[in-house]
């Protein structure tokens, strides 16, 4: 058994690390974008079947957070920057 803290801990605590806040400031709170239980819930399961190393990548707040592992969990962040998708400019060829 992992002696780290669990992810409903962990995810709030590494995004308010890359934001350069207090996990309590961050706004919305991450428990309303992504339901970490479920994703706990979905990580187990996944890691259960042993097929494939279990991997959910969401979006909060213009980061991209990737959340894998089957004992030891890995979340990691990015800024979502490169990968945000842009209206086509006016008058643009297709």
């Amino acid at each position: 058994m992992s002696s780290e803290p669990p992810l409903s801990v962990r995810l709030p605590q590494q995004i308010a690390d890359k934001q350069g806040v207090d996990p309590t400031e961050l706004s919305p709170p991450v428990g309303d974008v992504i339901d970490i239980e479920a994703l706990e819930r979905t990580l187990s399961t996944a890691a259960a079947s042993q097929q494939t190393t279990p991997t959910v990548t969401f979006g909060y707040d213009g980061l991209t957070v990737t959340v894998e592992g089957t004992d030891d969990i890995e979340v990691r962040i990015e800024s979502a920057a490169s990968c945000q998708v842009r209206p086509p400019t006016p008058g643009a060829a297709d």
